[in-house]
């Protein structure tokens, strides 16, 4: 899931038992594992309803109005009137 060889979840135990006390630790890795469990539902979710509205999208695409160009000349004699 993260990408983790096997020396750097040594160190990850290692930095867990220096930061959290052995006793707590079953605790913590409890309430992270809910956690990580819960944002996984999230997105799960979060993508059934993307495909769902894009399944349900059938509308024909708007066609939008066409916009005549702009008169962009340099020509012009407005600018001399001074």
């Amino acid at each position: 899931m993260f990408n983790m060889g096997g020396g750097e979840l040594i160190v990850v135990g290692i930095l867990a038992l220096i930061l959290i006390p052995p006793e707590k630790l079953p605790g913590v890795a409890t309430k992270l594992g809910r956690y990580v469990r819960t944002i996984q539902r999230s997105l799960e979710e979060v993508k059934g309803s993307f495909k769902d509205g894009l399944k349900a999208d059938n509308a024909p695409p708007v066609k939008r109005p066409e916009i005549p160009p702009q008169n962009t000349s340099q020509n012009s004699t407005e600018g001399d009137k001074a």
